[in-house]
């Protein structure tokens, strides 16, 4: 009996796939989406048949088509390079904490993956061809036809923009073009292939982090203990300091009228791993690690210190780590995500570091949170699980963020007991709790600007001559740091560089393929 059917379950299983493939042109249009689904898995079924003797040709298909799956699922997007170095510089605890929170994905894609390569196929080729070449016409020929875009401004300009600030020959970014936006229109697992394309890329460059900031200069009203705390995925809208209507931050609410609150500023980039480089450096097509807020400091006659709830990641290129050891001191919380303690333990830590400060020296410590990580619920103590009943992510989310809060009012309350000035960023947010993809890293090419609006305020007042109400982007943080420190180069200050960037009317950041990409605020 099975063998009678076996022939049938590999095109069904093919088929399934095309459809989580095309999830968002089934919320467009159904009808659409069924001819998608159709043409494709056509393909999909010819190329097998035709290369059934070829296992490795086989093997790539269904890991290509599988892993396609799961970042449609998990993220609502096509794998990219930000999804590549997240499991690159993933630690095993980490990994471990992905894994359960994308089980079932996991699951279907591994699944999806078995059947493709393992499940009988026909042993004629006759029909195979046949369906390849009706499969290909549909993919290829309309691609052919919509590529003279490639040669329009409004159409390949702009993506070519990205390519070429990579280093990219004209030849090789317009052959991306066609893959990933031409082809990857009507076969969106070819998409993938741009992100594996970045990662050989991005992993190949060359980086050098010795400062080469020139004439460093340091006010004397500066003060002598500057403290930066990053939060780690943080939604602006989900904090009632910035008007949301659970009350998730109290000590922050209460400290509001003695700190500058800014209430329009946007990350600068989707993900930790492109945010928080393209923050602490001077970036321009990329981060230059040369050109980093720790070696500003250190170039001003600042100690730096790294203090760190994250694991100490391996040193992949422009990765946080990379920036936090050219620090003089490092310290990481646990070297085992397994092992991960709550945020508040960074707390004795600074104090520590701030005790043992010598007379007059001047410190500079960064505070790494792990705030908002998923999974939510590993984030806090019991006791702080204060939002329960429905809608159990949005409680957990909510939870982490009180208790988050109540970490920072420790933290100020330390820098505050040795007369420092302390600087508080998220280096993201996540996507709408109510949205399709609740609670996530937006890594899709136009991420939602909601999902990248964070919180930024400094305690005490001071320091930053700006409209508190007007868009920053977090991109030049570096500028922010400037202005707020004291600590000035000739790269911030020629030619109105910190001027200009502090006074744009938009917002620019870095989505999760390195493209930086520039939006005007209403």
């Amino acid at each position: 009996m099975f063998s009678k059917y076996a022939p049938f379950f590999l095109p069904v299983v093919i088929f399934f796939a095309c459809a989580l493939l095309n999830i968002p042109k089934i919320d467009a249009s159904l009808i659409k989406a069924l001819i998608h689904m159709s043409c494709q898995s056509m393909l999909i079924w010819g190329l097998i048949i035709v290369f059934q003797k070829r296992k490795l040709f086989r093997i790539l298909l269904g890991f290509l088509i599988a892993f396609s799956v799961f970042t449609q699922i998990a993220y609502g997007a096509s794998l990219s390079l930000g999804h590549v170095m997240s499991v690159l510089t993933s630690s095993i605890g980490e990994s471990f904490s992905f894994l359960q929170f994308n089980l079932s994905s996991i699951l279907l894609s591994v699944l999806l993956f078995i059947g493709m390569v393992f499940l009988p196929v026909p042993e004629t080729n006759s029909s195979g061809m046949a369906l390849v070449v009706a499969g290909g016409i549909y993919v290829i020929l309309p691609a052919i036809v919509y590529s003279q875009d490639i040669m329009k401004d409004e159409g390949y300009s702009i993506y070519a923009l990205s390519g070429l600030a990579r280093g990219l020959p004209v030849i090789f970014t317009a052959g991306e073009y066609f893959i990933h936006v031409e082809l990857g229109s009507r076969f969106p697992a070819l998409k993938s292939i741009k992100g594996l394309s970045d990662s050989y890329i991005f992993l190949s460059q060359d980086i050098h982090s010795t400062s080469s900031w020139t004439r460093v200069t340091s006010s004397s009203l500066s003060s002598e203990i500057l403290v930066v705390g990053i939060g780690e995925s943080l939604r602006a809208d989900n904090m009632s300091l910035y008007g949301y209507e659970r009350n998730t931050t109290p000590y922050l609410l209460r400290r509001s009228k003695d700190m500058a609150v800014y209430t329009n500023a946007y990350a600068a980039g989707t993900n930790t791993w492109s945010s928080i480089p393209a923050a602490l450096t001077k970036a321009s097509s990329s981060p230059d690690l040369s050109k980093s807020i720790i070696n500003l400091a250190k170039d001003a006659g600042y100690k730096t210190v790294w203090l760190s709830n994250h694991d100490k990641l391996s040193q992949w290129d422009f990765s946080v780590t990379s920036i936090a050891e050219q620090s003089d001191v490092t310290h990481y919380l646990s070297d085992k995500a397994a092992d991960r303690k709550h945020d508040i333990l960074l707390v004795p830590k600074l104090s520590k570091i701030l005790e043992s400060r010598s007379a007059n020296e001047r410190l500079l410590v960064i505070l790494h949170f792990y705030g908002s990580h998923m999974t939510f619920r590993d984030r806090y103590p019991v006791e702080f699980e204060f939002f329960k009943g429905e809608k159990p992510l949005l409680n957990d989310y909510d939870n982490s963020i009180l208790y988050s809060d109540y970490v920072q009012e420790e933290v100020m309350a330390t820098i505050d007991r040795f007369g420092g000035e302390y600087l508080f960023f998220a280096d993201h947010g996540l996507t709408d709790p109510s949205g399709k993809i609740p609670l996530r890293h937006d890594v899709r090419s136009n991420p939602d600007l909601n999902s990248i609006k964070v919180p930024l305020f400094i305690s005490p007042q001071g320091g930053l001559d700006l409209d508190v109400n007007k868009p920053l982007s977090l991109y030049y943080f570096e500028c922010i740091f400037s202005q707020w420190s004291g600590i000035n180069a000739a790269e911030l200050s020629d030619d109105d560089y910190c001027s200009e960037a502090l006074n744009r009317k938009d917002v620019i950041f870095v989505n999760s393929d390195l493209s930086a990409l520039t939006v005007q605020i209403n």
